[in-house]
């Protein structure tokens, strides 16, 4: 797990200075060793966070033979069976990294050897024969890897602020960006950022940059929606689930360095946690695994009884806890900012923070986490209204009616209301096209509260329609692929940021490529079922997790009090408002924008605008961005 970077000039010799600056910036990604290598045009830059083989073989880049030149961020899971099939192939290694392996692999496959590496990466392997850089980035994103180019130079890093260095002019906002960022709340949800003329190589992209021509191609390498489904029963998708998933977990506890489990109480982490113990004890080896855990003093917002339950069902289990507070969030803004490059949508981003913060206190440098599952398994609210179009739109009549009495059984409160609502809105979406529904999001867009204060140009109103409608419910794989490519890359964006800044690997064993495209394949009809989420999950991990954490419908998610904190901080916050809608005019209308927040006499739990306004101005304070 490390940060990478690379220079290749245009004409003339790279600097290496330069590539100095870009890697200090970023040592907190690899504290424990650095280099650079340079050679005419090009030049490539490393600090290494050693986790595989501790000794100094690990260091990049990382030659191979006279032809190639290797920098990586990542891990390969699979290392040892590729290992071990290209000793067969006549090759030999002289260390234990997944490094060295990872460049035997594309010096015997070549481009293909993307399709076998299970597990997370961003890397670069220059040929000197060909003067081609080729650069890959996993299936998912999960680690970062952008890029900028000008008529002088083709840079890339692992991080935003590593290219602003080299640009020859102050960084400007991608202004249309920011509209919809500031609207609804998205972010890398295509390869723009933020900031204009920097782009990010997508997950499951690969990029070729020919050092002859001095141009550049980017292609897809891997698309989910190529997995092939399969025709399964309910209790194969049950048996298939736990053997891919403990075959996930003994991958990702591959390590030379302690490992921790971050633990919400929810139904992945868990499962995670629940796993790992069980393969811990199974190798009768002494056990103490850490987790580290976010709570609140408000029992609303509070997950320390289903934390405890797992704890309890652990043996060896050494429970941490974070309680994040608004005091401190506002005291360390600056610092989130700067380590996330761009802002950030909720405080939820904060209290992950935390957690990272504890876990690099305890001296842990390698930290599961459950993300991915949520996307994959129906984990959201939105699969229901996916799973009553589909039955509505095929006329599986009977399972509807099952399905919706099961929901409002198992998910209704006594806001039947906003159930209701909730229903109505499903149907609209059964029965209009997407044309419609199209002119209706516009419509609604438009005459929004926040539009009398937020002004979205046409791009910005076209980037937001198209992105909604990427969700429309229509086919449920097609609507899992919308999921994994949008929102969840953004939790992977928060998530890389956020350990790295405490020189923690975060892996994420949902996202383990065998288990996802065993998952992917499997029916939607056994992801939610009887009005139940991950049902697949639920019954597949019956015997493995405690039944309190089986059988709870009720997760709120990753989240804090932001609701609370912004009400009880409203007075104290209005200056600070005032002075980031001034920050960001043309697009917030300052005036407009207090009134409105001085009416509110209540913050909906989810409703995240007055933050990403503040969040956003802080991000173009830090980086000093220009707005149109």
């Amino acid at each position: 797990m490390c940060g990478i970077a690379g220079i290749i000039e245009k004409g003339h010799a790279a600097s290496s200075d330069m590539m100095e600056t870009m890697l200090d910036c970023i040592r907190y990604r690899g504290p424990d060793d650095g280099g650079i290598w340079q050679e005419g045009e090009i030049c490539l830059g490393h600090r290494r966070l050693a986790i595989l083989d501790l000794t100094s073989d690990g260091r990049q880049p990382m030659a191979y033979g006279d032809r190639y030149q290797l920098v990586f961020n990542g891990e390969i899971y699979n290392y040892s069976e590729l290992r071990s099939m290209l000793c067969k192939k006549g090759y030999v290694f002289h260390s234990q990294t997944d490094s060295e392996v990872l460049l035997a692999a594309y010096d015997y496959w070549g481009e293909a050897c993307q399709h076998r590496l299970n597990g997370m990466w961003a890397f670069a392997i220059y040929d000197r024969r060909k003067r081609v850089l080729f650069c890959s980035r996993d299936r998912f994103g999960i680690k970062p890897f952008y890029y900028f180019q000008n008529a002088n130079r083709f840079a890339f890093g692992s991080e935003i602020k590593q290219l602003l260095p080299v640009m020859d002019h102050k960084p400007r906002a991608n202004q249309p960006a920011l509209e919809v960022f500031l609207a609804a709340g998205y972010l890398d949800y295509s390869d723009q950022t933020l900031f204009d003329e920097v782009f990010q190589l997508r997950g499951g992209h690969c990029l070729r940059y020919d050092l002859h021509k001095h141009s550049f191609s980017v292609s897809r390498w891997f698309d989910p929606m190529e997995i092939a489904p399969k025709a399964m029963s309910d209790q194969e998708a049950a048996n298939s689930f736990r053997t891919l998933f403990e075959n996930a977990i003994a991958r990702h506890l591959r390590s030379d360095v302690p490992v921790g489990f971050c633990l919400s109480g929810g139904l992945d982490s868990s499962a995670i946690v629940c796993e790992a113990n069980r393969q811990l004890r199974e190798r009768q080896q002494p056990v103490q695994q850490y987790t580290v855990s976010s709570c609140f003093e408000d029992s609303r917002y509070d997950e320390r009884p289903f934390i405890q339950t797992v704890v309890d069902s652990c043996p060896g289990v050494v429970s941490s806890k974070v309680f994040p507070r608004m005091d401190d969030l506002l005291s360390c803004l600056r610092d989130l900012v700067w380590h996330m490059d761009e802002p950030f949508s909720s405080t939820s981003i904060f209290a992950q923070h935390e957690v990272f913060r504890k876990a690099h206190s305890l001296g842990l440098k390698v930290m599961l986490d459950g993300q991915g599952a949520d996307e994959q398994l129906a984990g959201y609210t939105d699969f229901y209204k996916l799973l009553f179009v589909w039955l509505f739109r095929h006329g599986h009549w009977a399972r509807l009616r099952r399905e919706l009495n099961a929901y409002f059984r198992l998910r209704s409160t006594n806001e039947m209301q906003s159930q209701w609502r909730f229903l109505a809105v499903t149907i609209q979406e059964a029965l209009l096209p997407l044309w419609m529904q199209k002119r209706v999001f516009r419509c609604y867009q438009k005459n929004s509260p926040q539009r009398r204060w937020l002004h979205l140009s046409d791009k910005a109103m076209d980037t937001l329609c198209a992105t909604k409608l990427r969700f429309a419910k229509r086919d449920p794989r097609t609507f899992i692929s919308a999921f994994m490519d949008i929102g969840m890359t953004e939790l992977l964006h928060y998530e890389d940021r956020n350990s790295m800044a405490f020189s923690v690997e975060a892996r994420v064993p949902f996202l383990d490529a065998d288990f996802m495209e065993g998952v992917f394949a499997m029916p939607f009809t056994v992801k939610l079922k009887d009005g139940k989420t991950k049902w697949v999950m639920r019954s597949g991990l019956e015997q493995l997790l405690p039944a309190a954490i089986t059988t709870r419908y009720d997760k709120m998610g990753f989240v804090t009090p932001e609701d609370q904190w912004i009400l009880a901080h409203k007075q104290e916050l209005e200056p600070v408002l005032e002075q980031a809608a001034y920050t960001l005019a043309p697009i917030v209308d300052g005036k407009r924008f207090l009134q409105w927040y001085k009416g509110k006499q209540k913050i909906q739990r989810g409703d995240f605008r007055i933050w990403r306004l503040l969040c956003a101005a802080e991000w173009v304070r830090m980086f000093q961005v220009q707005l149109a």
